[in-house]
């Protein structure tokens, strides 16, 4: 997967996925993503690497930019939701903050 990633911190809710949970989001993030889309530009180099267990959202990597991180809220609808430019809700997250998102999430 994605190498040098820190440990999430005990207590979080999040977990790294593996290969095959991380294919299944990595899909289901492809079809709901639209060319209105923030993610679009990166959308067939993102990979998930993180899951939360509290809820539907995940991490996704740029596999080529390791820098280019986002947290991502699947609708897990299988198809482009009706506001495309706004649904799956998505932001950026730097690596160098990814343990602190993950503490503060």
């Amino acid at each position: 997967m994605i190498p040098e990633l820190d440990p999430i911190p005990d207590g979080s809710p999040w977990l790294y996925v593996d290969g095959e949970l991380s294919d299944g989001i990595t899909q289901e993030l492809r079809k709901e993503v639209s060319p209105q889309h923030m993610l679009y530009p990166w959308i067939e180099n993102l990979v998930a690497i993180a899951k939360c267990s509290a809820n539907d959202d995940v991490i996704v990597a740029d596999k080529d930019d390791i820098q280019n991180m986002f947290w991502v809220h699947l609708t897990w609808s299988g198809k482009i939701d009706q506001y495309p430019d706004k649904y799956p809700s998505a932001a950026p997250i730097q690596k160098a903050h990814l343990q602190r998102f993950f503490l503060e999430y």
